[in-house]
């Protein structure tokens, strides 16, 4: 039976059920072809911007823009932490909405985002240090720390959390599955190694070729790959929010009405 109050072009419910590792998979293809215009939108919007930021950025290193390198340096990495940073919070809004099957449009995404920037930015820094100084000393324990932060982000975004308690919560979510949920994140990872790889270095050569080189052609070969960058870059964020409501299935026997009730309202 449907529910009255949707309509038939909305999403269906989820089914609340723990996942198995095939299951999240499968999902997370069904939800970003489901939702494929609305996810390349809101990434496109944070990518055009990032990738305006390099080619000044580029020009600066490169003696074309009339800026010293030294200072927009620090202006490029702020700019490129920020985009990625409201992208990926409201690439991840958009997921949650769908995937509970709400209708929600690329400005409202934004707009969540953009509320919970700030502590989403402070989280992430200092996990950032931590997975950073983790792989210093041992690469196993970077890599551990990594997956144990690896649901910030959706904690952040569908749970009010502050930046503290947003990096606690990951890892209490992760706790006791942080190899299964490795290996997901490893799949995604090799598959987008070896696309940006491939296509890269294809259009590294093809613009080294065609285009002189004080154009600079690795500039131009990064602009052509934004394209691929916006393609890959929300499937990050379907796995996380799946694993996150996964995890809190598994370990806390949500049903639908306490999921909803977690997705973050205007």
């Amino acid at each position: 039976m449907t529910d009255p109050g949707r309509s038939p072009n909305e999403n269906p419910l989820p089914r609340l059920e723990a996942m198995t590792f095939g299951m999240i998979l499968d999902r997370a293809v069904n939800l970003y072809f489901r939702n494929f215009g609305l996810l390349f939108g809101i990434m496109a919007v944070s990518q055009v911007i990032n990738q305006i930021n390099y080619v000044i950025w580029a020009g600066t290193m490169q003696g074309t823009v009339y800026v010293p390198a030294f200072v927009y340096t620090p202006v490029y990495y702020l700019v490129n932490l920020l985009t990625m940073a409201v992208g990926t919070g409201a690439v991840t809004i958009a997921i949650s909405s769908r995937y509970l099957g709400r209708e929600i449009t690329i400005l409202q995404s934004y707009r969540i985002a953009l509320r919970k920037l700030w502590t989403l930015l402070g989280a992430r820094i200092v996990a950032g240090l931590l997975v950073g100084l983790g792989f210093m000393l041992l690469v196993i324990p970077g890599i551990l720390l990594a997956v144990a932060f690896s649901l910030i982000t959706p904690v952040v975004m569908l749970e009010d959390a502050s930046a503290g308690t947003s990096r606690e919560r990951s890892r209490e979510l992760t706790a006791g599955f942080r190899w299964q949920i490795f290996a997901l994140f490893l799949i995604y990872y090799i598959v987008y190694w070896l696309i940006t790889l491939v296509f890269g270095s294809l259009l590294v050569a093809l613009t080294g070729l065609i285009l002189p080189a004080f154009l600079g052609a690795p500039s131009v070969a990064r602009l052509l790959l934004a394209p691929l960058l916006i393609l890959m870059t929300p499937i990050w964020a379907l796995f996380t929010v799946l694993i996150y409501y996964n995890q809190r299935i598994k370990k806390e026997g949500f049903d639908l009405a306490v999921l909803a009730e977690a997705l973050v309202r205007e």
